[in-house]
């Protein structure tokens, strides 16, 4: 079996599972779940999710999170608020806009959660795609 291959199995499920917690967390939101912190994009990201990174499969990719302010791929990602959600040794942050009418087109142009796995994996992703993320050597 090619390295290719190997690598991409584990990100395949661990995509998986993040896109699971997703619609979990969506449900939850949609049915009156922890409140969104306004300020909270005033406010660092976790501290695990800090520094630059880049595509475990594709090192074209690349993100940065500096305190509250994250670029991916060179483009700062535009967002109002968001929750920080710890569940069964994960840590995600889920990122919103409060403009109902923006939402759509943020949910596809923009990553829209960040997730790091109890192994110290780190996943960033939309309704379109998943990306899994390793620093920057």
């Amino acid at each position: 079996m090619d390295k290719a291959r190997l690598v991409s199995l584990p990100t395949r499920a661990f995509s998986l599972m993040i896109a699971t917690m997703a619609l979990t967390i969506s449900s939850t939101a949609k049915a009156g779940g922890d409140a969104m912190d306004k300020d909270a994009r005033l406010t660092a990201l976790p501290t695990e999710m800090q520094g630059d990174w880049i595509g475990v499969e594709d090192d074209s990719y690349t993100a940065s999170i500096h305190g509250a302010r994250i670029e991916v791929m060179g483009k700062t990602v535009i967002y109002d608020s968001w929750r920080l959600i710890q569940q069964d040794g994960a840590t995600t942050v889920d990122l919103r806009v409060d403009d109902p009418a923006e939402e759509y087109d943020f949910q596809r142009r923009d990553i829209t959660g960040l997730v790091i796995s109890p192994e110290g994996d780190f996943l960033v992703y939309n309704v379109r795609y998943s990306m899994a993320l390793r620093r920057r050597d």
